[in-house]
């Protein structure tokens, strides 16, 4: 049986983690900026589903793409950020303490997306507070 010997030092683990963050940053972990090589982007457009409390980031290479937000990862490849306050702002969405999710590629979208739970999600007069 061939082996294969695990020598990645990823210290804060492989599972790809999107924060949303209560000062308006949305933020990725290691594991989220190696598996959807976000090294590669500059630049990302961001959506939201309002029924289903899915957020959906697509990366991209032009600035010019309507939308498009500055994408900083850092060089060591640790993690990455987007200054969101605006698109929490046009959706109503508040922050009152960060929140982790699950992130996934979506191929249809070509985005990550990530789902804020139900629970997390308070609706007061169609205003999301997390």
């Amino acid at each position: 049986m061939p082996m294969e010997w695990f020598t990645e030092s990823a210290t804060r683990g492989f599972q790809p983690k999107v924060s949303l963050r209560p000062r308006g940053q949305i933020g990725f972990n290691q594991g989220a900026v190696r598996k959807f090589e976000l090294q590669k982007y500059e630049y990302a457009i961001l959506g939201y589903d309002k029924n289903s409390n899915n957020i959906a980031i697509k990366p991209v290479h032009d600035n010019n793409q309507k939308g498009a937000v500055k994408l900083r990862v850092k060089k060591t490849g640790t993690d990455a950020t987007i200054s969101a306050k605006a698109f929490f702002d046009y959706y109503e969405i508040k922050c009152e303490k960060a929140l982790r999710l699950d992130a996934e590629w979506n191929e249809e979208l070509e985005a990550i997306t990530a789902i804020i739970p139900q629970e997390e999600c308070r609706k007061d007069e169609d205003e999301v507070v997390i």
